[in-house]
């Protein structure tokens, strides 16, 4: 159990890393060169290519998630990255985004939580970094 939770905690602080610093990195983490690290974070749950996760239907990719156990606190994540991703892409294509935002409300109904649900970590990390002083002051 202790090599399970070290392993959700190291998951859970490199994901909460990647997307704060991909929303300080400009346009609030919602700009094009964004979604390699969304695309990342999707990989990296499944422990597949990105591609691979990303073609699945929704139903589909809740069955993966669960065939492969995937704990709620990354389920979580993967809820959220999606609906980060559908926020990028729904301007150009609003086709995809639908399919992103049908992908993150799947996982969320299936593992019984909000879609909208913003991981703690990535909260408390905001919550951090809006309370701290800027360089320019």
């Amino acid at each position: 159990m202790a090599i399970r939770n070290d392993y959700l905690l190291s998951m859970i602080t490199s994901f909460t890393e990647s997307l704060t610093q991909t929303e300080l990195e400009g346009h609030g983490g919602l700009s094009v060169s964004a979604m390699d690290t969304y695309g990342d974070i999707v990989g990296r749950i499944l422990d597949m290519p990105a591609d691979a996760v990303l073609e699945l239907s929704p139903s589909s990719l809740v069955t993966m998630m669960q065939i492969s156990a995937v704990d709620e606190k990354l389920a979580v994540y993967m809820v959220y990255t999606l609906q980060r991703m559908a926020d990028v892409c729904g301007v150009e294509n609003s086709a995809l985004a639908d399919v992103r935002r049908a992908q993150a409300r799947a996982i969320a109904d299936a593992y019984g939580f909000p879609e909208t649900e913003v991981p703690p970590e990535v909260q408390d990390a905001r919550e951090e970094r809006d309370a701290s002083p800027s360089d320019s002051e």
